[in-house]
């Protein structure tokens, strides 16, 4: 008689490489960079308005990543939660 081959398919016993290997790391960094909060303009401390509406005007302003609790990447965007609570998306690939 022969022996049972411990391997019998070889293929079936391969352990399949997670998604994660392929595409290296992203660090809270790298999170913040993709994302950017609204805030109000201000001029000596006071909000800026607008001249039509005469309400508050916003800018786009860059977060630090000291300011990142967690983040989870999606692949097409991330979703970075702030230590103050804002939950803010980001799309990656310069869109």
């Amino acid at each position: 008689m022969s022996q049972p081959n411990p391997n019998p398919n070889p293929k079936t016993t391969e352990q399949p490489k997670p998604k994660d290997a392929e595409q290296p790391k992203m660090t809270a960094a790298d999170a913040a960079k993709l994302v950017k909060r609204s805030v109000v303009k201000t001029k000596d401390g006071k909000p800026v308005l607008g001249e039509k509406t005469k309400q508050p005007l916003t800018e786009l302003a860059a977060i630090d990543a000291s300011e990142v609790m967690a983040f989870a990447d999606y692949g097409d965007h991330v979703v970075v939660v702030t230590t103050s609570g804002e939950k803010l998306r980001g799309e990656k690939g310069g869109k």
